[in-house]
C-alpha cells in the first residue's frame, strides 16, 4: 500500500486524508515507458464516461430512414480531481507530482545515424486505476501497473484555485510557530494548496470488445466486470423481456430453431426419396439396354455362322474353345479357291563383274526410247554390254535373269540392261497367251520284214 504524508510541520497534526489514501482511496497513473507512477489523493471534482458509437448509414429504395451499421465504438474518460495540501511539504510534493505527470507525455526516443528520433512504439501510453471505476477488463483490486486500464491521455490541464485557496511560501513563516524542517526551499518559489488537474483518457483494448456466443469478451477472453467492476450476470437475471424470463426466451427460441431444423431435414429427405427413385429408374433403363445389346449381339453372331459363304464372322465375338470349334467347323465346307502358277526356271547366277574404280562421268540426258513394237513370244533381245554379249528371252524366267544381271552390273551397262528389263516386263504384261494347237498324230511306221526299210502303205 502506498504511503501518503501530509508532512505537517504543526505538532499534533494530522491530516485525516492520509489514512483513506492509504485504504486505496486514490488515482495512480502508470506511465508505462518510464515504468514510473504517479499517485493523487481521489478528491474527485468531475467524472465522465463517454462511450460513442459510430455508425455508417445505408440508404435503400423505398426506405427513407437509412439502416445503421455499426462501425466502432470508442469509449473516452474526462477526469477531473483536486489535489489539496494541508502543509507546505505536501503543496510541493503534489506540484512535483504534477510536474511528472506533464514530462509523462512526450515520447520515448532513440539515438538513429547521430540524431534521435521517436522510437518504434515510443508513443506515450497509460495504464490507470481509480477504484472500480477505472480499471482493467473483469480485474479486481490492485496496482495501475497489474490492473490499470491502458491508453492514451490528452488534454492534460493544471490549473490554481486562487480564490479559496492560498500559496505556501517558506520566507514567509516566522520563528516562533513552532514550525519544524528544513529550510531547503527556494526563496522565491511558491506552493499551492489547492490543484486542479483534469485530463482525457482515451482506452484502448488489445482486442475489441464484442459479444461472441452470448458472453462478453474483451481483449479475447470472457468478462462479467467490466467496465466498472460490478458482475453483470446479476443484472441480466432480474432483466424481463415482456414479462417473460430470459431463460424462457431462449427455451422459445430453441425450440423454434430445432423446428426450422427439422423442416429442412424433412426436405432434404424428401429430395433424396425423389432423387433415389430417379437412380431406380435409370438403372432398369440400363439394364434392358444391356439385355437388347446381349440380344443383338447373339443375333449377329447366329447370322454370320448361316452367312458363311458370304461373310466370316469377327472372331472377337467368339471367345476360348467356341472361337476354335467355330473355326475348325468352318474349314469342313469352306471353300478356298486355288490358282494355278507357272513354274519359274531356275535362276543363273552371274558372276560379278569386277573393274577398276575409274572416275565415272555425269550420264548425258538421253531421249527417249521410241516405243517398239511388241515382239513375238519366245523371241530374244541381245544387248550390247561389256561382258561379252548377252541373251534374255521374253519369258518370266529370261525377266528373272536380266533382273539378276542388272543387279551384278554398275554404270551405264546396268542402265541398259534395265532398259531392257523393262521392256521384257512390258512385253509380258501386254502378250496374249497363244492357243495350244493340238499335235497331229503321227503314222506309226513299222519295219520291213525283208530289211529292205521302213513299208510305205
Amino acid at each position: 500500500m502506498p504511503g501518503f504524508k501530509s508532512h505537517s510541520t504543526t505538532q499534533g497534526y494530522h491530516d485525516p486524508t492520509d489514512a483513506i489514501a492509504k485504504k486505496g482511496f486514490y488515482i495512480e497513473v502508470f506511465h508505462i515507458n518510464s515504468g514510473k507512477t504517479v499517485r493523487f489523493k481521489a478528491m474527485l471534482k468531475d467524472y465522465n464516461d463517454l462511450h460513442n458509437v459510430a455508425y455508417d448509414d445505408h440508404f435503400f429504395i423505398g426506405q427513407s430512414e437509412p439502416v445503421k451499421k455499426w462501425k466502432s465504438t470508442i469509449r473516452q474518460i474526462d477526469l477531473s480531481f483536486v489535489a489539496l495540501a494541508s502543509s507546505i511539504s505536501e503543496g510541493r510534493h503534489n506540484l512535483a507530482k504534477v510536474s511528472l505527470l506533464t514530462n509523462m507525455l512526450y515520447s520515448e526516443q532513440e539515438m538513429d545515424q547521430g540524431a534521435y528520433v521517436t522510437k518504434v512504439g515510443g508513443s506515450p501510453i497509460f495504464r490507470i486505476r481509480l477504484l472500480n471505476l477505472i480499471a482493467g477488463p473483469g480485474m479486481d483490486w490492485g496496482e495501475a501497473w497489474d490492473t490499470g486500464l491502458q491508453g492514451y491521455i490528452s488534454n492534460l490541464m493544471y490549473k490554481i484555485n486562487t480564490e479559496n485557496s492560498v500559496f505556501f511560501h517558506r520566507p514567509s513563516l516566522k520563528k516562533g510557530r513552532n514550525l519544524s524542517g528544513k529550510d531547503d526551499y527556494d526563496p522565491k518559489g511558491v506552493y499551492p494548496q489547492e490543484m486542479q488537474v483534469s485530463f482525457t483518457f482515451h482506452p484502448v483494448y488489445e482486442r475489441s470488445p464484442a459479444w461472441i456466443n452470448g458472453s462478453f469478451y474483451v481483449n479475447g477472453r470472457p468478462v462479467n466486470k467490466h467496465p466498472y467492476g460490478v458482475d453483470t450476470t446479476a443484472a441480466a437475471a432480474h432483466t424481463n423481456l415482456r414479462g417473460t424470463s430470459n431463460k424462457t426466451l431462449e427455451k422459445k427460441e430453441n425450440a423454434a430453431n430445432l423446428a426450422t431444423a427439422n423442416k429442412k431435414i424433412n426436405t432434404l429427405n424428401a429430395k433424396l426419396h425423389e432423387q433415389s427413385k430417379e437412380i431406380q429408374q435409370l438403372q432398369k433403363a440400363q439394364d434392358e439396354n444391356t439385355k437388347e445389346c446381349d440380344a443383338a449381339e447373339e443375333q449377329k453372331g447366329v447370322d454370320g455362322i448361316f452367312n458363311i459363304g458370304s461373310v466370316v464372322p469377327d472372331p472377337q465375338l467368339i471367345t476360348g474353345t467356341e472361337q476354335i470349334q467355330s473355326f475348325e467347323s468352318l474349314g469342313n465346307f469352306m471353300e478356298v479357291p486355288t490358282v494355278d502358277t507357272p513354274p519359274v526356271e531356275p535362276v543363273k547366277a552371274v558372276p560379278p563383274r569386277v573393274d577398276s574404280p575409274k572416275p565415272e562421268a555425269a550420264p548425258k540426258p538421253e531421249a527417249a526410247p521410241k516405243p517398239e513394237a511388241a515382239p513375238k513370244p519366245g523371241t530374244s533381245l541381245k544387248t550390247e554390254a561389256s561382258t561379252g554379249g548377252q541373251v534374255f528371252l521374253k519369258t518370266p524366267a529370261g525377266l528373272a535373269q536380266c533382273r539378276a544381271a542388272q543387279a551384278n552390273t554398275t554404270g551405264a551397262d546396268a542402265a541398259e540392261i534395265g532398259n531392257h528389263c523393262n521392256a521384257i516386263d512390258k512385253h509380258l504384261k501386254n502378250a496374249k497367251p497363244e492357243p495350244v494347237q493340238p499335235k497331229a498324230a503321227e503314222k506309226k511306221v513299222e519295219p520291213d520284214p525283208a530289211g529292205h526299210g521302213p513299208v510305205k502303205d
